[in-house]
């Protein structure tokens, strides 16, 4: 293994290197545990964003996430299917449909993050006070600047991909 960069440009490309297989990684991660219930890398993400709403809506979380409200009605019926949500109508307003994250499920998914809960907490350990200060920090500015990047490249699709149309050629594969 080579030994770590030391100039600021170095440590700056090493940062967006690491940062993108950090980003893959994860991905991987999620799609892994997802797989174990039939589920998807968006379908656990998409639970994962429900849980910090009591009473989110399929409008709020295809906000949330840029999917199409047509997706998001797919991924509540996979977590629906899987035991991990609820829909329920509002009794004040029968029109509006909310999603509750159910426990039960919550409690499928916990034995799966101990191991890799333990694993993070071990290497944290191995930080100061003022080391994890600046990672916090770190993390706080990146989760800016994805939103910030992620709703730039939801304004600049086009109308072909908004409207879901093909983008090229047509959407027959010839063989």
């Amino acid at each position: 293994m080579p030994p770590p960069p030391t100039s600021k440009d170095a440590l700056r490309a090493a940062l967006l290197s690491h940062g993108r297989e950090m980003s893959a990684r994860i991905i991987l991660f999620h799609q892994s545990l997802a797989g174990r219930f039939g589920l998807n890398a968006t379908d656990h993400k998409c639970l994962d964003l429900a849980k910090h709403e009591p009473e989110i809506t399929a409008g709020r979380l295809a906000a949330l996430t840029g999917l199409t409200t047509g997706a998001i009605t797919a991924v509540l019926d996979r977590l629906e299917r899987a035991g991990f949500v609820r829909r329920e109508r509002v009794a004040a307003d029968r029109r509006k449909v909310v999603v509750r994250v159910l426990p039960e499920g919550q409690r499928q998914l916990a034995p799966h993050f101990i191991k890799f809960a333990r694993a993070m907490d071990a290497l944290h350990a191995g930080y100061t006070g003022a080391e994890l200060k600046l990672l916090a920090d770190y993390h706080t500015r990146c989760i800016a600047v994805l939103k910030t990047h992620t709703a730039l490249q939801r304004a600049a699709a086009s109308p072909a991909v908004r409207s879901g149309k093909p983008l090229f050629g047509s959407s027959a594969h010839a063989s």
